[in-house]
């Protein structure tokens, strides 16, 4: 659960990522910012993953994201 690792940006990354894949976008923009707040330069640590999509989903329309793009 987040509430055992509520300042874990990973964990508010991989809620962000699934929320938006499921189009719960207020849900993925609410963890993004979780996320930016802890780690203003966040990057996964497990893959090379594009974490630009973050910042997008807080500044745009959710239709104007492009979660692939660097």
């Amino acid at each position: 659960s987040i509430d055992n690792y509520p300042d874990e940006p990973d964990a508010h990354y991989i809620l962000a990522s699934a929320y938006f894949k499921l189009g719960k976008i207020a849900d993925a923009r609410h963890h993004a910012e979780k996320v930016l707040s802890l780690d203003s330069k966040y990057k996964t640590p497990w893959t090379n993953e594009k974490t630009q999509w973050l910042n997008q989903l807080i500044q745009q329309e959710s239709s104007a994201i492009d979660y692939t793009k660097k």
